[in-house]
């Protein structure tokens, strides 16, 4: 995966705690806990966080993702989040839309969180060679679209609540990327507290090196969006670089982002209807 992201006294003796942490794990644990590690980590500027977390071996790694609280990794993730800049990345989503199975496709994802914008290129699955564009500076409520095949000729703005943008996702093109995965996450946390709260387990780092967690929301909790949901995220960034959504009949919804490109340099153009290619 590649990443460019681009204070300090007191940081120094940050760093030189987990060195000592890294050098002389056998007293590691009675030395720092997972938790005070997680209050100095989340201190830490951005660079530094980084290089401190690199320097953990996996299991240590691993304690600190468990001793931090569901907020915590929100807000880390959001602290990662406001320096990525323009950043692309590759998903492969699978959706199930009213009933029908939608997916796999990969689709290169480019967006900008503030102010809104992003270019959707599908380079793979049902629904290759499919581009669509959104702008919240052009059109707050639309996407330019324009379909693969013998359509492509055409493009054509649609609504967020047309049929035709609804046909293939439970989403618009305006909840792509980190930065609304990340709200869903958080507000389906709040609905859930009034009703005692997700059951969160800790599944531990996948085959990508992801720390999941799985959430069980109470029957009692009202207009969640996941009753479970699956939850990984960078062990680094904090990021959610996959979520799985499931309901009674299975696996509802999963995307997963690999290859993340951050900060990167585009035109003034970029974000329109010529830059776009549409």
């Amino acid at each position: 995966m590649l990443v460019s992201l681009k204070s300090r006294p007191a940081s120094v003796v940050t760093l030189f705690a987990v060195v000592l942490i890294t050098s002389a794990p056998a007293w590691a644990d009675s030395f720092f806990s997972g938790r005070a590690l997680a209050a100095r980590v989340h201190a830490m500027p951005e660079p530094e966080r980084l290089r401190s977390l690199s320097a953990l071996s996996v299991s240590e790694r691993e304690a600190f993702f468990r001793s931090l609280s569901v907020a915590e990794i929100i807000a880390l993730g959001r602290q990662s989040l406001s320096g990525l800049g323009v950043y692309q990345a590759r998903a492969i989503r699978e959706e199930r839309v009213q009933g029908r199975l939608c997916g796999p496709d990969v689709v290169e994802v480019t967006v900008r969180e503030k102010p809104r914008a992003v270019v959707l290129a599908f380079v793979a699955g049902e629904h290759k060679g499919r581009r669509a564009l959104y702008n919240v500076l052009l059109r707050p409520r639309e996407m330019l679209a324009r379909e693969s095949g013998l359509l492509g000729i055409f493009t054509m703005w649609l609504s967020f609540d047309s049929s035709m943008a609804r046909r293939y996702t439970n989403h618009t093109i305006a909840e792509v990327g980190f930065g609304a995965m990340i709200d869903v996450m958080q507000a389906d946390q709040e609905k859930a507290a009034s009703a005692g709260g997700y059951r969160r387990s800790d599944e531990g780092f996948d085959g990508r090196g992801l720390f999941c967690m799985f959430f069980e929301g109470p029957a009692e909790a009202k207009g969640l969006y996941a009753a479970r949901l699956r939850y990984c995220v960078d062990s680094k960034l904090a990021l959610p670089m996959k979520i799985e959504v499931f309901d009674d009949r299975g696996r509802r919804e999963y995307v997963e982002y690999h290859d993340l490109q951050a900060r990167l340099t585009v035109d003034e153009e970029f974000f329109t209807p010529k830059g776009a290619g549409m």
